[in-house]
């Protein structure tokens, strides 16, 4: 049975909206804290489950499609100043995809609202 590398050149996690609390909270908590919901734990234990514990978010190429720009932060800016804002990271995520040159690319859009319910 063929299984997935470890490298970060086969596999990049692309995470659409995956919450404010990613980020302003280390990593680290997110993952060990239950009581936090996350889409990065969800994730982590996902990647676990998938690929029989060889695979996690720690050996995995999890990109955020609008790095630096939660939710709380475009609710801020006018629509014009947001759409450039936007447009930036998402040019940011396309040169990491175009330098990473993974072989598999996974989007997941991360429903908060059912995260925070979970």
């Amino acid at each position: 049975m063929l299984y997935a590398a470890l490298g970060y050149d086969d596999l990049a996690i692309i995470l659409l909206e995956p919450g404010d609390k990613e980020d302003i909270l280390p990593h680290e908590k997110i993952l060990s804290d239950e009581n936090v919901p996350s889409a990065t734990r969800n994730l982590d234990k996902s990647l676990q489950l998938a690929f029989r514990g060889k695979r996690n978010f720690h050996n995995t190429v999890v990109l955020d499609a609008r790095s630096l720009r939660c939710q709380r932060i475009r609710n801020r800016e006018k629509s014009d100043e947001r759409a450039r804002n936007d447009n930036l990271a998402y040019k940011a995520l396309e040169e990491s995809l175009a330098l990473l040159q993974p072989k598999v690319v996974v989007v997941c859009h991360c429903d908060q609202e059912a995260i925070n319910y979970s």
